[in-house]
């Protein structure tokens, strides 16, 4: 397997990311705002307690779909 594609949840996501299994991440931005207090974000979980601890990225990529615009990042290690 030389690619696979993480849908997960928060959650999974913090942990995938932590664990430093994330090479890219694909973001859209819609036009539109949902969500509340209670809504769910990209990364839920533990979380960094320092700015040295933080997983950094590059943007890569960005291209519009419809009307959504689609930012690829690289993760940096």
């Amino acid at each position: 397997v030389k690619m696979i594609m993480l849908e997960g949840g928060s959650t999974l996501n913090f942990s995938m990311l932590k664990a430093g299994l994330i090479d890219e991440i694909r973001v859209c931005v819609a036009p539109m705002v949902v969500g509340g207090a209670e809504s769910k974000t990209f990364f839920d979980g533990e979380g960094f307690d320092l700015m040295d601890e933080a997983v950094r990225f590059e943007l890569t990529d960005s291209y519009e779909l419809e009307k959504d615009l689609i930012l690829t990042y690289k993760v940096l290690k």
